[in-house]
């Protein structure tokens, strides 16, 4: 009965972790005839500070 158990549990989370999704990209996507997804925005518009060297400029 406890080894069933652990069998069961064992398998349902092999099935839990194979059945998520994977992020695919946009070559694969048109190669099964689906549209490419948006670009993905990665900032919120705001420009960087500029860097500041510690080393003088000569």
């Amino acid at each position: 009965m406890k080894l069933t158990f652990v069998i069961a549990t064992i398998l349902a989370i092999a099935a839990v972790v194979s059945a998520s999704p994977t992020p695919t990209t946009n070559a694969k996507r048109m190669a099964a005839g689906l549209p490419p997804l948006p670009p993905t925005r990665r900032s919120n518009g705001a420009r960087a500070a500029p860097s500041v060297s510690l080393v003088p400029r000569a």
